[in-house]
């Protein structure tokens, strides 16, 4: 028992042991300075970017700490014992010299970028301003913003090609590349495609496009681009398109009456029976402008001011008249009466005077129709006949009407002319008795 005692006594405690452990290992270590920690920081990044030796593989295939330990450079020390402090700069020259190329080529797209979108836009926007046309406007109005990124990422395509990465880090900075080059020629197209239907007509005096036929090409032109974009992300597009297909079945089903409405908008907008700026009556009386054709509804303004909505469905299959077609011209005639008691021959002659005048020098007159005067009938108070004018549209109908009137009552009444109101006589006879 006393031996016992005295061998348990002469033992170190576990404590002990593992403090003696942990000061003999901070007695090795090699104190290292923070600006000396950072370059070890940036020389083991530049490493990796520039695709440094993996560790040796352990005996299952995997990488094994201590292999790797053997593996990796030591660090160099100086003659007093310290690191060897130029050693991080060496591994960021050589990293910046990996990349040198690729810094380069990104630099050149960046400034020819700015240089294109500061002094090339300048001058291609005053040339296009002394064309007829408004296409190399709308062109450079709606393209303008997207040139600079789609510039940077077509640049990025062979910059990363010639960079010191990896195999599978350049497909996948290749692949965000090429999804943004396409992301900006979508958007740019669609943003054409929408201010080129809204802003230009289709011919001088044409009326304008209506809303359904813009948004229905920007629709197409960005699912184009969203198919073309997964498909260069890896996604199978024939197994979308199947499981869309299928789904738009049920859909279609459900959104009959909706569909119904938004193909006759775009029958409407393709076959042109009608078109935005149109004066038009339908066969209910309703009668007014077409404001926009949408893709569910048509929109009329009436000259009262107020907004008639009918669904393109049953506006498609209404009977209508289209005021605007074939010519937005109107031929009105003004129906005229003048006594039985009035010389005929110079009605006609001072009717076409003011009628010709009134055509030439109203402002919604035709100046180069030539009234015409054609009589009529034998009516009951009066010999009628009818003055032949034309309008610039429908609208200018009762305007020009209203200036002949007031002029032609002025000249009949200067030349003693009669326009006789409605009148009936009554003749009675006398009785036997009376």
């Amino acid at each position: 028992m006393l031996q016992t005692s005295t061998a348990s006594a002469t033992t170190p405690a576990p404590a002990k042991i593992l403090a003696s452990r942990w000061s003999r290992r901070r007695s090795r270590r090699v104190s290292v300075p923070s600006g000396v920690r950072g370059r070890f920081f940036f020389r083991r990044l530049g490493r990796f970017i520039g695709g440094a030796r993996r560790a040796p593989a352990g005996p299952a295939g995997r990488s094994s700490p201590r292999a790797y330990r053997e593996a990796r450079p030591t660090r160099a020390l100086t003659a007093s014992g310290g690191p060897d402090r130029t050693g991080g700069m060496t591994d960021l020259s050589a990293l910046f010299e990996g990349w040198k190329t690729s810094l380069g080529i990104l630099a050149g797209a960046l400034l020819f970028g700015w240089l294109l979108r500061t002094a090339l836009f300048r001058h291609l926007h005053r040339l296009s301003q002394r064309t007829a046309t408004r296409t190399d406007d709308i062109l450079l109005d709606s393209t303008r913003r997207y040139w600079l990124p789609a510039i940077l990422f077509a640049a990025l395509l062979p910059a990363v090609r010639v960079s010191p990465l990896e195999a599978d880090y350049r497909i996948v900075i290749e692949r965000a590349a090429l999804t943004g080059l396409l992301l900006m020629l979508t958007f740019a197209t669609s943003r054409f495609v929408g201010a080129w239907l809204a802003g230009e007509p289709a011919a001088e005096g044409a009326p304008a496009r209506p809303s359904l036929l813009q948004n229905f090409a920007r629709t197409t032109i960005l699912l184009a681009g969203a198919i073309l974009i997964l498909d260069n992300a890896g996604v199978e597009i024939k197994t979308l398109l199947t499981a869309l297909g299928v789904g738009s079945l049920a859909v279609a089903l459900a959104l009959q009456p909706t569909l119904s409405n938004l193909f006759a908008g775009l029958h409407l907008s393709v076959s042109k029976p009608i078109r935005v700026g149109d004066q038009i009556e339908l066969e209910d009386g309703t009668r007014g402008m077409v404001v926009d054709i949408g893709w569910r509804t048509t929109q009329i303004l009436q000259p009262a001011g107020n907004l008639a909505i009918v669904p393109n469905a049953r506006l498609s299959d209404m009977r209508l008249l289209n005021y605007s077609l074939p010519a937005a011209v109107q031929a009105i005639p003004v129906p005229v009466g003048v006594s039985y008691d009035s010389n005929l021959g110079e009605v006609e002659r001072l009717t076409l005077e003011v009628a010709t005048a009134v055509q030439r020098e109203s402002e919604t007159g035709d100046p180069d129709h030539l009234p015409t005067l054609v009589f009529t009938a034998f009516a009951d108070s009066a010999i009628t006949f009818n003055v032949v004018l034309r309008a610039r549209d429908f609208a200018d109908r009762l305007v020009l009407v209203h200036e002949f009137i007031k002029r032609l009552h002025q000249s009949y009444a200067e030349a003693g002319i009669e326009i006789p109101f409605p009148q009936q006589v009554v003749h009675l006879e006398r009785g036997a008795g009376e």
